[in-house]
């Protein structure tokens, strides 16, 4: 009983190395990291879109009361947000599609809007001019970010 007893008292004041042998250390800090990865990037990943979220609020306050019709959309063209000229002049609003919106103006929306947007994507900015019956119509895009642009519709 007493060598027992002196055993574990020894025991509680020096681990063994001999326990952690059955381990694998390399891939116990293997998953360590990839844990840790995985939370940086939730983290990130939620700060992107409260910053993303912030941006495009700003960008629609600084719009809101332009002259002209401003839509903010994504990439897939559902606006994000329309401006009160945009409202009035084309009956735009938050989740309508932007090709639906410019195509009660010009036939071919959806060719004008993919001309443009990629023409935006490549170099920052594009527009294009069109002839219609009793006016002109300037669309012009800028690039927000890697998912965004700011369409201006201009009637003149």
């Amino acid at each position: 009983m007493a060598l027992t007893t002196k055993v574990i008292q020894h025991d509680v004041f020096i681990l063994d190395p001999k326990i952690f042998q059955h381990l694998d250390t390399g891939r116990v800090h293997h998953w360590g990291a990839l844990t840790l990865a995985c939370v940086g990037r939730i983290i990130l990943v939620g700060l992107r879109g409260h910053l993303q979220r912030k941006a495009f609020k700003n960008m629609a306050l600084l719009v809101e009361h332009d002259v002209a019709a401003c839509l903010l959309s994504d990439l897939q063209g559902q606006v994000v947000s329309a401006n009160r000229a945009a409202a009035k002049a084309f009956g735009a609003g938050n989740g309508r599609m932007l090709r639906d919106i410019v195509g009660g103006q010009v036939a071919d929306a959806a060719g004008l809007i993919h001309r443009v947007q990629s023409a935006a994507l490549a170099e920052g900015i594009a527009s294009e001019k069109i002839v219609l019956p009793d006016r002109h119509l300037r669309v012009v895009a800028h690039q927000v970010g890697r998912s965004a642009l700011l369409w201006r519709l201009d009637l003149f």
